[in-house]
């Protein structure tokens, strides 16, 4: 199933599951989409949504069944680029590269399992990055290219590093 998520619009490319709430915020610095649906056993659902680089996408998933998941993939080249069963279920990163990109609600439950089916709420926020100039990180700090310093994405930040310093080699 795919949606799309557009500025202040959201339009169905097929209807096979109807978004149940949606709630749009749409001003000149952000836009934000609450959307609540249901999966039953391996079915996934896409939601794809237009960002510009430097925009950050914001995404996160809650659901009553703990094996929702959901992959961030931009849509020119299959690649993930964020997948919330490794980095947890809330994502908030600066996009590298203008394009279409699709969110996908996928579930992890057994087969034995695929009647059941579970209810769950996507926030998806876009927001424009501000003109601050930020001080650039040292490449070191960044081990998966995707731009974003490694210890933001597991919270273990320590704003006393300079982090547009090497980071230390660790003794093994």
């Amino acid at each position: 199933m795919k949606k799309w998520l557009g500025i202040g619009l959201l339009f169905f490319l097929s209807a096979c599951t109807d978004v149940q709430q949606l709630v749009t915020h749409d001003n000149a610095k952000q836009q934000s989409w609450l959307l609540a649906d249901s999966l039953a056993g391996k079915e996934f659902i896409d939601y794809e949504i237009s960002l510009a680089a430097t925009e950050r996408l914001s995404v996160e998933l809650s659901s009553a069944d703990l094996g929702d998941y959901f992959n961030v993939i931009a849509k020119a080249d299959s690649k993930p680029v964020y997948t919330s069963s490794t980095h947890g279920n809330k994502m908030s990163q600066v996009i590298a590269a203008s394009g279409d990109y699709i969110i996908r609600v996928y579930s992890s439950t057994q087969p034995s399992e695929q009647s059941e089916s579970a209810d769950f709420t996507l926030q998806v926020q876009i927001a424009e990055q501000s003109k601050v100039v930020k001080k650039r990180m040292h490449p070191s700090w960044d081990a998966d290219g995707d731009g974003i310093n490694d210890c933001e994405k597991d919270g273990s930040c320590d704003h006393t590093i300079d982090y547009t310093q090497p980071k230390p080699k660790t003794a093994n």
